[in-house]
């Protein structure tokens, strides 16, 4: 069993640009890549702020330190990782990350990280904010899978 939490730091500036320039368009409509349910509906390149639970993210064991777009598929396709929580306003501490990421692992894939063979970890906002979002992410390092995560015990 392996359960890592690595902090994925963000381009504040490119995020804050991209978000505000999609998010005047989103308002009116989800983007094509996502049905009226938010859910992803076909292969896109997403600012990674724009990630949500459920999304299904294509490649996650050779990300960089500096994330600002990320490869998502549905998540019948190939894919290693999955979002599986979004907190928002949280402390911009490692702790405070680690400890919401770990409390939201059971609930989304039905057993606690502890006892889980799944890898995770978790990409934020710049580390000069004192608060900051957080995406979660599961993952099985190297292994595609062509299923949701949600529930699987795994």
């Amino acid at each position: 069993m392996t359960f890592k939490l690595f902090s994925r730091v963000l381009t504040a500036a490119v995020i804050g640009g991209l978000a505000l320039s999609a998010g005047a368009c989103s308002l009116f409509s989800p983007p094509e890549y996502r049905d009226p349910d938010g859910r992803i509906t076909a292969a896109a390149s997403i600012d990674s702020s724009a990630l949500k639970t459920g999304d299904c993210i294509v490649s996650v064991s050779d990300l960089s330190d500096e994330i600002t777009k990320l490869a998502v598929v549905p998540c019948s396709e190939a894919h290693e990782g999955e979002v599986y929580a979004v907190g928002e306003g949280l402390a911009n501490d490692k702790a405070t990350l680690e400890e919401f990421c770990t409390a939201q692992f059971e609930p989304y894939i039905g057993i606690g990280w502890e006892d889980s063979q799944l890898s995770a970890t978790y990409i934020h906002s710049s580390q000069s904010k004192a608060t900051t979002d957080v995406q979660c992410i599961v993952y099985s390092e190297g292994v595609m899978v062509m299923q949701s995560y949600r529930g699987s015990q795994q």
